[in-house]
């Protein structure tokens, strides 16, 4: 029509909406002593982000200890589902 305007007309269609879910075991990641007099430590940095794939071997954090800053590594294979510290 004249102002650009048009009529839509709509026949009932209808959208359905999937979820997909993953079941799968997760492994809790702990602090490791990263020498023999280490009482406690605190996370600097995560290296990796929620979601991301991990091998083993793999830095997945940076862990400030009494003496030094350190790497911890990934001791699986697998997905970084949640950070919770």
């Amino acid at each position: 029509d004249a102002f650009g305007v048009t009529k839509q007309q709509h026949f009932g269609t209808s959208v359905r909406a999937a979820t997909t879910q993953l079941f799968a075991e997760g492994s809790k990641v702990f602090m490791p002593a990263l020498s023999s007099t280490m009482k406690e430590g605190k996370v600097v940095t995560w290296l990796k982000n929620e979601g991301d794939e991990i091998e083993a071997g793999e830095a997945i954090m940076v862990v400030e200890s009494d003496k030094a800053d350190m790497d911890v590594e990934a001791f699986e294979d697998g997905f970084l589902a949640k950070i919770i510290a």
